[in-house]
């Protein structure tokens, strides 16, 4: 199974983001008490788990993390603003080790991140597909600027390196931020 992980905060975009996740995948929606008026009205897909924590990050994450750590599959990220590529679900279902590393595009297709181990500044949370096994042993760390690297570096090495680089696109960067008018977001 494919766990999408989505750290929410605007309805406008996950409307725009939910037409692009796989039906087959379980969508995985994180949403702080504070945001959750911000997503009221937000029809939420059968396929659709939410869960409501503190606003902090790392109670954002890591609450999505202890209910991914027992269940076998894959997860990835899918930030609020962008929309699921479908590169994505092609590397999930022919990725052969516990970690992959792809490519991630801007809206325009121009590559923004190549595929390449953990380094901090070139690395994002949605550019990796990864097996829940390693939730039972890694920890989301919140680390201003950083928490992207951290957490991947330590997939990484607690997989001893033994991962999958990806020539392919995986997923995009911020994608509705540059398609949807800054006026709408706040009807």
């Amino acid at each position: 199974m494919l766990n999408i992980i989505t750290i929410a905060w605007n309805r406008v975009y996950l409307e725009e983001l939910e037409k692009t996740i796989p039906k087959e995948c379980t969508w995985w929606i994180s949403v702080s008490d504070e945001n959750t008026r911000n997503i009221s009205g937000f029809y939420l897909p059968q396929n659709t788990k939410l869960i409501r924590t503190r606003n902090d990050w790392y109670s954002r994450v890591s609450s999505v993390f202890s209910h991914l750590e027992n269940i076998e599959g894959y997860f990835c990220f899918v930030d609020n603003d962008t929309l699921f590529h479908e590169g994505m679900k092609n590397a999930y279902n022919t990725v052969k080790k516990n970690m992959l590393i792809g490519k991630q595009a801007y809206c325009n297709e121009k590559i923004r991140l190549n595929q390449n181990i953990p380094i901090c500044g070139h690395i994002d949370m949605g550019n990796v597909l990864c097996n829940n096994n390693v939730l039972k042993s890694v920890q989301y760390e919140y680390k201003e600027g950083i928490s992207d690297y951290i957490l991947w570096n330590k997939c990484f090495n607690y997989l001893g390196g033994d991962i999958e680089l990806s020539d392919k696109v995986i997923s995009y960067y911020n994608y509705q931020r540059n398609q949807i008018d800054e006026q709408d977001i706040y009807k």
